[in-house]
């Protein structure tokens, strides 16, 4: 399963060799803080990926790893059915969303949102700026 790594300029998803070979990637996924958009914690990611598988796998009705295009959008996903995750949107990155099915995805958001705002503003990830302490509907 894939790990998320915290970093002082970047997030890194982390890939298994597995994952890679599936995924057809050479590297980890890297996506800068400022790109990052949106951190949500979502039922089952797996039902969120659609579109065309390219590059990626897909084990019907058990997992999807890699690439999945949909009208002009690329989402990158490591999901396994029946699990929860995490979906990051992104904006000004190669993929437009992140979906991944993660143990504990409820906490590792929260620490997500934190990491992405500055000490002077502490918002969550995706939130109005101005006043921190607003918080945008389904926060």
């Amino acid at each position: 399963m894939a790990d998320i790594e915290m970093e002082t300029s970047d997030l890194r998803v982390a890939l298994t060799r597995g994952e890679k070979w599936a995924a057809l990637r050479r590297s980890d996924l890297t996506i800068p803080w400022s790109q990052i958009q949106t951190v949500e914690v979502v039922a089952e990611p797996y039902r969120l990926v659609h579109g065309l598988r390219a590059p990626g796998l897909a084990v019907p009705w058990r997992t999807r790893i890699g690439t999945w295009r949909t009208n002009g959008r690329k989402v990158f996903a490591v999901t396994t059915r029946r699990r929860p995750g995490i979906r990051l949107e992104l904006q000004g990155h190669d993929f437009s969303q992140v979906l991944l099915s993660l143990p504990a995805p409820d906490g590792l958001a929260e620490r997500l949102r934190a990491a992405g705002s500055t000490p002077a503003d502490r918002r969550p990830i995706g939130s109005p700026r101005g006043n921190p302490d607003q918080r945008t509907a389904g926060e």
